[in-house]
């Protein structure tokens, strides 16, 4: 009845407790008699009180390690359970294979005194009577550093996931997860949950830790692990492995006692920093053999549930690169909004949540599962071409991508590298902005350069932006500068500058650099002279340019509609500046009014035309023939054009739609019905307002300016998408990561290490091929890719799942594991029930407590006993029922009370109080206080004021101040004083202005210092009185 009352506590809370036992002997006292003749004394189901039940509850310690009560708890339920199968069996010993995972919550940080051992808890050192005496005001750099802000919790799980159990937990600080550190914790956990039965009942323990060394319970034998075979001797022990995790020990074959262990073959935690340093570095010593021998049958796993959410991440914060082509979540998000009705309510029926392309909620695994089913991933291969807005961001708050912040982009260029560069023009005062932006989701957008006069055409070339301006081409620095940095120039660098500009180039390299810097300031000189801008190509003859395209590093070519010419112009650095050196190539053909787009394929230029004899045209560079490919009409007009597909892909605002055209297929639709208006999704019925400029990228993806509706808008194919999330589920689907309420088939070992492996390869090769684009050695979001540190765990589960079914084959040929069993699942679902039953985050005490009572809860699910533990009519985590009674399973006692007395107690109470007291984790309206520290107790936030030197108040007499001092003393009261000059820290107020006008008829025998209500502090002087 006890434990039945506990569990109604442990699931319910104490109200639903109280309300089960009703208020029978309620105010009575110890040994009270209930009033059952009473109305209001009555019970309901009467049951045991709250103190008696709390005598049953399980132990907990604060102490970090290995608690040998779960530890021998797991062994006796894998010994005892049918069903659990063990990797070796023999008359000597008997070994079950185990995953360990781990992972950490936060913990509210703060400090507390616990009432049983009478210490102050939340440090990562022991805090008793004695360091309270010592230490009566520690630091706050100490306390700092010491605070405990994680729980992190290793879960012990059996290889065919029959049985699971927590088996330590490290309370950390935030400075101490170092990959060295978690590297000594994961190796110490797991050489002593090998600790046989035997001797961990022998071991001595400090507070339920393991205090005992794990290399007492001796397997090892240096002649087999030498030879990497049983010995002779150990044969006839009984010994059936060389590896010291497979064996007896030694006390027991002394004791002629069967070995009942554990051998750990997994270790697995989430890719954080330290923890994703210490898997590699097992991985690492396992490869080079330098690993200790009894941790030699581990592999380090990166957590797949992490793994797959880290690639979702990438999926949804990044337009990666894919096939060449952009993808992003945002495009199914789009899809779900189709302006196609029937496409729209097929994406609406597959991903019936809309947080499920969102990426709201980082952590959830139920939106991975949506996206990655096979219903999903066949109609979005069938949907071809999608139409997505990237400008403006109309589902998440950005201050930079707004609607209405461009409201006429009219040309837009590809800078590479994810960077695109656009021009948002202003009609009422003819004056354009040049707009650079980002592809991640959603799109970072800067403004670069504004108030260019009639810009409406620009291109990058060679780490550069090009602008057509009335003004002149202005250039605008991207990954390249327009001066020469002569300091980073080496020898020969300097000697072709030099010698370009007709400069003797002997000497070495200090006085190279010399000769060149003189040049330089000249330059600089005559440029200030002339009034020269540096931010505009300066040209060796006057011509006003209309539209401008890159044919090479060093070449433009360039339209005038004023002189009806095509014009190439050769950039070069002078120095501090560009210059270039224009030349006619040819004249407008007669029918081409005015050009409005230009680019180059193939060793051709086209340019596109307005007008009613214009159209899309073909110049041959080299015979300056040119051809019309698309004639005007009244159902086509070219406007922005972009090589594409072995044709060009132009803009059509008369039709509402984007075109393609080629030599062999003449023109047709690449996406717009051909209807003016805003929906965006499935290319062939999105629709346009007044689609005007155009770029392409890679030969895949377009990018649309809608001068009218005022968006840019990328169009690209599905394909790349599709394969991408058809690997994620088929990695998921191998680890048998499914939805609530559902179940999947275990696939064999050959099977789901095959599908683990394309996988890995089909990542590696999607950021190869970008790395080939790019010649970066390492990519990552930036650049279009997967994170590089995603791609190197997707690889380490590849590897590590090979190594684990290797190992496996060399113990036992016939044991079949099951992935489900190395993951974190169970043990985040603990942490969930700590975050459930403490909102507010939980202390290290409360953890604790709540620990011990967490893992004998769940005992009960998995044991027989006087109730059926049924909370739900399907369980995610389903564990199969068995045999054992809960009765004789040995769970966590409480710790004995220590003594102290009343004095000393609450001096350690005093001491938890003045120096850590929690606070409450941030809030919304914490966010409008100026207490914005963070999480920790504020004192662990105070700095030391500095102390610096005296400062003398003594009165200086009158020949002490010469003229001189004065007027360094006193700005304000020198004779060259500008009275319009503003201060730099002044606050522009007429009053505080008011307190710094000084009379400078007034002798000054008195200097002192004041200070205005602005904040500055001022020298004063005035008469004495």
């Amino acid at each position: 009845m006890i434990e039945f009352f506990n569990t109604i506590r442990y699931l319910g809370g104490e109200s639903t407790a109280n309300f089960l036992r009703g208020p029978a002997w309620h105010g009575q006292g110890r040994r009270g008699k209930g009033h059952f003749e009473s109305e209001t004394k009555r019970g309901n189901f009467h049951g045991p009180s709250p103190a008696t039940c709390a005598k049953r509850q399980a132990g907990y310690t604060v102490k970090s390690g290995v608690i040998r009560d779960l530890v021998t708890t797991m062994i006796t339920l894998a010994d005892k359970a049918t069903k659990v199968k063990p990797l070796v069996q023999n008359p000597i010993a008997k070994v079950f294979p185990v995953a360990i995972a781990n992972d950490g919550t936060a913990l509210k940080a703060g400090l507390r005194f616990d009432e049983r051992v009478k210490r102050v808890v939340g440090l990562n050192v022991d805090i008793d009577l004695a360091f309270v005496l010592e230490n009566p005001n520690p630091t706050s750099e100490f306390l700092k550093q010491a605070v405990v802000t994680e729980a992190s919790v290793s879960f012990l799980t059996t290889l065919d996931n029959e049985i699971a159990m927590p088996c330590s937990v490290e309370y950390m600080s935030k400075a101490g997860k170092t990959g060295e550190y978690m590297t000594r914790k994961f190796k110490s956990e797991a050489k002593t949950i090998q600790i046989c039965q035997g001797c961990l009942f022998r071991a001595n323990t400090v507070e339920h830790i393991i205090d005992m060394n794990p290399n007492s319970c001796d397997c090892f034998c240096k002649g087999c692990w030498d030879n990497k075979r049983v010995c002779d001797d150990c044969a006839v022990q009984g010994q059936v492995s060389y590896f010291p995790a497979c064996r007896a020990c030694a006390a027991c074959l002394e004791k002629g006692e069967t070995c009942v262990k554990l051998a750990a073959f997994v270790y697995t935690s989430d890719c954080e920093e330290g923890n994703k340093k210490a898997l590699e570095n097992f991985n690492q010593q396992i490869e080079e053999g330098t690993i200790e021998a009894e941790l030699a049958l581990i592999v380090g796993l990166p957590d797949a549930i992490h793994v797959g959410k880290s690639l979702k991440c990438s999926f949804a914060n990044w337009y990666i690169l894919l096939k060449g082509q952009r993808s992003n979540l945002a495009f199914l998000r789009t899809l779900r909004d189709d302006s196609d009705p029937e496409t729209k309510k097929l994406f609406r029926k597959l991903l019936k949540d809309g947080e499920t392309v969102r990426n709201k909620d980082r952590m959830a695994v139920d939106p991975i599962l949506d996206l990655t089913a096979d219903g999903v991933i066949s109609a979005v291969q069938n949907v071809g071409s999608v139409v997505h807005t990237l400008v403006p961001e109309r589902f998440k708050f950005t201050e930079d991508n707004k609607v209405g912040a461009y409201p006429h982009p009219v040309a837009i260029t590809n800078a590479g590298g994810g960077i695109l560069f656009m021009l948002d023009f202003a009609p009422l005062n003819n004056q354009s902005k040049v707009v650079k932006l980002q592809l991640h989701n959603p799109v970072r957008v800067t403004v670069v350069k504004e108030k260019l006069p009639n810009a409406k055409s620009l291109c990058t070339s060679n780490g550069f932006v090009f602008i057509c301006t009335t003004d002149g081409i202005v250039v605008i620095e991207h990954s390249n500068k327009v001066a020469i940095k002569v300091q980073s120039l080496k020898k020969a660098e300097l000697i072709t500058e030099l010698t370009k500009r007709g400069i003797q180039a002997t000497g070495n390299v200090d006085e190279l650099r010399g000769k060149l810097k003189a040049e330089v300031e000249k330059l600089k000189a005559k440029h200030s002279t002339e009034q020269k801008r540096t931010d505009v190509v300066q040209l060796n003859e006057v011509v006003t340019f209309d539209s401008v395209c890159s044919a090479s590093d060093e070449i433009l070519l360039m339209s005038s509609n004023v002189e009806r010419k095509v014009y190439q112009v050769l950039i070069q650095k002078d120095g501090i500046g560009l210059v270039g050196s224009v030349t006619q190539l040819f004249s407008y053909p007669d029918n081409a009014a005015k050009v409005t787009s230009m680019i180059t394929s193939n060793g051709n230029l086209y340019f596109s035309s307005e007008g009613p004899q214009g159209g899309l045209f073909q110049a041959n560079l080299d015979s300056k023939e040119i051809t019309c490919l698309v004639r005007a009409s009244p159902h086509c007009e070219v406007h922005g054009i972009a090589p594409f597909k072995q044709g060009i892909a132009f803009s059509d605002p008369k039709t509402h739609q984007v075109k393609h055209y080629t030599c062999s297929a003449g023109v047709s639709i690449l996406a717009g019905n051909g209807k003016e208006g805003t929906g965006k999704g499935s290319a062939k019925f999105a629709s346009f307002m007044q689609p005007s400029g155009l770029c392409s990228e890679l030969d895949c993806n377009l990018m649309l300016c809608d001068s009218q509706l005022g968006e840019v808008s990328i169009i690209t194919g599905l394909q790349g998408a599709a394969e991408f999330l058809s690997a994620v589920g088929k990695m998921y689907r191998s680890f048998g990561i499914h939805k609530k309420h559902s179940s999947l088939v275990p696939l064999p070992a050959d099977k789901y290490e095959a599908n683990i492996k394309s996988v890995a390869d089909y990542i590696k090769s999607s950021v190869d091929e970008v790395k080939g684009i790019t010649g970066k050695n390492t990519t990552n979001g930036p650049d279009g890719t997967v994170s590089s540190k995603t791609v190197s765990s997707v690889q380490m589960l590849s590897d590590g799942v090979k190594k684990l079914n290797t190992n496996i084959q060399l113990v036992n040929g016939d044991f079949c594991g099951d992935l489900k069993s190395c993951m974190t699942g169970q043990v985040e679902s603990l942490h969930a029930t700590h975050h459930h039953k403490h909102e507010a985050g939980a202390h290290v005490i409360d953890y604790a407590r709540g620990f011990g009572n967490t893992a004998k809860e769940g005992l009960k699910r998995t044991t027989r006993w006087a109730a059926h533990y049924f909370t739900n009519k399907k369980s995610y985590y389903p564990v199969p029922s068995n045999s054992i009674s809960f009765w004789d399973i040995p769970f966590l006692p409480p710790l004995p009370t220590v003594q102290m007395d009343d004095e000393d107690q609450e001096r350690m109470r005093e001491w938890a109080r003045n120096n850590g007291k929690s606070v409450r984790q941030r809030t919304v309206r914490q966010e409008t206080t100026k207490y914005k520290a963070g999480t920790l107790p504020l004192n662990m936030y105070e700095r030391k004021q500095p102390i610096g030197d005296k400062i003398q108040f003594a009165i200086p007499s009158a020949h002490d101040i010469d003229e001189t001092q004065l007027d360094e003393t006193c700005p304000n009261c020198a004779g060259d004083h500008d009275e319009n000059q503003v201060d730099e820290y002044s606050d522009g107020s007429d009053s505080s202005d008011s307190e710094m006008d000084i009379d400078d008829e007034i002798q000054n025998d008195l200097t002192f210092l004041r200070t205005t209500r602005s904040g500055r502090s001022i020298t004063i002087n005035r008469s004495l009185f």
